[in-house]
């Protein structure tokens, strides 16, 4: 009899336990979802979200892993587990909830072990060119992952604002396209879960920060992709978004606390003036709006002076970083979260991969606004953000106004002479992000008319200027915007991306000659560049704007790279002996776009509107 009894309790208690795989519960959400053996972060705070979680009680029976503390926020659904790791904990440990009624509740909490290498993964720097795509927009290469059940927007290719498709998969099917063109990493638009009712396809939204979208082809299709790319040499940069997140993400609509994010009586939009933060003069009120303000209505704006939200994105960016393999990071809107935070964020980072590359997105117009982003700056308020790659908005500004005006004093061309000039104020110019166009832009070709010769010299200019090149999906075959709706008219789909597409720019099919001579134009521009460090880390002179010509060159005790930008309505003689200082002891040139060597006398003739890369003889 007692035998039986002692059976039936064993049976009741094993009744009362759930056991629940991290990645498939719906009962119970935690994040991290799992963590990685001896790691250098081992101290981390987990995140269990359950109805009223709060009514059981967390232990941890582990020699290895200690609990620390469990904190219970104001809503009843939420703890917060302080857990530290120690060096000798491997495969995982169990936590258990059990409440006053005697319910228990289990997790597996795996503990991975850590890739060869990952510590010392090199990110991306000046030797790179970056591809930067929008995943929906690219390349679908599974139709049937366009509508996912239980995802609110559905697929709609007649839309600008709609979802077209576009997944990873598309991606890897066309990284050899890519990679040929000369492009060594690849930039994606955010690429995690955007769950959101309408026109969420630019992926800012993000729903859930551990997830890849399923229309994408959820995690197994980024993974897949990260180690196509690692085979191939090419970099992985993820996207990420730390200033707000989709309204529709579970711990939006169902805050831990009160101060999960940033909350106004009514609706108030940042007034998106970034350069507040190094201003002297700035009031309390534009500071707090900066900051406090919501991006757009369906973007909740995040308070990274929450603890708890600092710890859980720190926590998610090094979760990608080992999960993916991931060589860089590109952060959204740099200048609107806290920034001491971020600093905090960026200098953890830092620490825990020394070699790993942060581009922030600081969308400043003046030199002296960008450079305050860039970590060991020389800033009024003794910031430092920690960050070595910043976005050279100001370049773009010069390049987009120098090839649409006249030449003059300060206008024209020499609108980039005179942005140069204020390098100094960066610690290192040679990181900064460079480009011509991007997803937020007009397109370049839209900017310039579709003029080829533009084209050509401001792609030149990229491409041998200081810094790390970025070019967008679509420029590399003069992708136009226009007719334009929306925001949508500069992310159009790529043409051979889907079935059907009457132009595919991967075989270059329906094409026509314009498109294609940029396409080769880009193709041995970017190739070229990939095999020479004078371009990649060589020092950089200048000469001033001197009739409608800008003379710069790239050099090292090697070599020496001249480039030539011709502005002039017809050919024009240039007279070297301005140049002496970087043409003495040469006799000839190997001119890199034509593919013809010359001989150096006392003057250059240069044709119309022509760019020229010389690389210097002897």
């Amino acid at each position: 009899m007692k035998k039986g009894i002692f059976i039936f309790g064993i049976v009741l208690s094993l009744c009362f336990t759930i056991v629940i795989n991290s990645f498939a519960s719906d009962s119970l959400k935690v994040e991290p979802p799992f963590w990685w053996e001896k790691m250098e972060y081992h101290n981390i705070e987990i995140l269990v979200y359950a109805e009223d979680i709060q009514d059981f009680n967390a232990t941890i029976l582990s020699p290895t892993v200690q609990l620390n503390n469990t904190i219970k926020p104001a809503n009843k659904n939420y703890v917060f587990l302080d857990v530290t790791i120690g060096e000798a904990a491997q495969v995982g440990f169990e936590i258990s909830f059990r409440n006053d009624a005697g319910k228990t509740i289990t997790y597996w909490y795996e503990l991975k072990t850590r890739k060869e290498g990952a510590r010392e993964v090199e990110g991306f720097n000046s030797s790179d060119v970056m591809y930067l795509l929008m995943p929906d927009r690219f390349a679908n290469s599974i139709p049937e992952n366009d509508n996912i059940e239980g995802m609110l927007e559905k697929a709609n290719r007649e839309k600008s604002q709609g979802r077209h498709g576009g997944d990873i998969q598309g991606i890897i099917d066309h990284l050899d396209y890519i990679q040929d063109l000369g492009y060594t990493a690849i930039w994606i638009n955010p690429v995690l879960e955007n769950n959101m009712p309408r026109a969420s396809y630019h992926g800012y939204a993000i729903t859930d920060f551990y997830h890849v979208d399923a229309r994408y082809g959820g995690n197994e299709a980024y993974l897949k992709l990260s180690e196509e790319m690692q085979n191939r040499g090419m970099k992985l940069i993820q996207d990420m978004v730390f200033n707000h997140a989709g309204t529709e993400t579970y711990w939006v609509k169902d805050m831990p606390m009160d101060d999960w994010i940033n909350i106004w009586p009514e609706f108030t939009r940042s007034n998106y003036h970034g350069e507040v933060n190094n201003d002297g003069y700035a009031s309390d009120f534009d500071k707090n709006k900066m900051e406090r303000g919501w991006f757009d209505r369906t973007m909740a704006d995040l308070n990274q002076r929450n603890p708890h939200m600092l710890k859980y994105l720190t926590q998610n960016s090094i979760w990608w970083i080992e999960y993916a393999g991931l060589q860089g990071i590109r952060m959204d809107t740099y200048p609107y979260p806290e920034k001491n935070a971020m600093a905090e964020w960026a200098k953890t980072i830092k620490e825990i991969y020394p070699n790993f590359s942060v581009v922030a997105e600081s969308w400043l117009n003046f030199p002296v606004h960008t450079a305050y982003w860039q970590a060991n700056a020389n800033t009024p308020d003794g910031y430092n953000s920690h960050i070595k790659s910043v976005t050279d908005f100001p370049v773009y500004e010069a390049i987009r106004q120098a090839f649409n005006e006249p030449d003059g004093w300060q206008e024209g061309v020499s609108r980039i002479y005179f942005t140069l000039t204020q390098d100094y104020l960066y610690p290192n110019p040679q990181n900064l992000l460079i480009f011509p166009d991007n997803h937020d832009l007009q397109r370049l070709a839209t900017t310039i008319d579709g003029d080829m010769d533009k084209f050509k010299q401001i792609m030149t200019f990229i491409a041998t200027t200081r810094g790390i090149p970025q070019i967008y999906y679509g420029t590399e075959i003069m992708m136009d915007a226009r007719p334009y709706k929306d925001h949508g008219s500069w992310r159009r789909d790529y043409p051979g991306g889907w079935n059907g597409d009457k132009k595919n720019a991967f075989t270059g099919q329906g094409l026509s000659k314009q498109e294609l001579e940029a396409q080769a134009f880009t193709k041995k521009l970017l190739n070229w560049r990939k095999e020479k460090s004078v371009i990649h880390s060589g020092k950089y002179k200048h000469f001033i704007p001197q009739d409608h010509t800008y003379v710069y060159a790239r050099f090292n005790d090697d070599e020496t790279v001249v480039v030539i930008l011709n502005r002039n309505n017809k050919s024009y003689n240039l007279e070297l002996e301005r140049y002496n200082e970087l043409f003495s002891g040469h006799t000839k040139a190997y001119e890199v776009l034509s593919g013809k060597e010359i001989e150096l006398g006392k003057a250059l003739k240069l044709h119309a509107h022509t760019p020229m890369i010389l690389e210097l003889k002897k």
